[in-house]
């Protein structure tokens, strides 16, 4: 799971790379622009640095409706751990 922050404006810099991306023939089967991918090019081209942090605990993903029950019950054994908070009466 990756978690960004960064100092400084790379706006224009993340601007050009999309731009880029989306222009690219090359890159039609393609459906994202990762963002791991354009800071990699950044640090390889010393244009910025990276530090990792770790967290101690785990993630779940939701990118796909199949995941969703794994990442319901995710939450659900983090809020009864009691180390997400509660769990809104909703979705209980």
């Amino acid at each position: 799971m990756n978690l960004w922050g960064w100092r400084g404006l790379p706006w224009q810099a993340m601007e050009q790379a999309l731009a880029d991306f989306v222009v690219d023939p090359s890159r039609m089967s393609q459906a994202e622009a990762y963002l791991p991918a354009f800071w990699d090019a950044q640090v390889r081209q010393g244009r910025a640095r990276c530090r990792v942090l770790a967290a101690p605990s785990g993630w779940v993903g939701l990118t796909h409706p199949g995941d969703l029950d794994q990442a319901r019950e995710h939450v659900h054994a983090l809020c009864r751990a009691g180390d997400y908070g509660d769990l809104p009466p909703a979705l209980a």
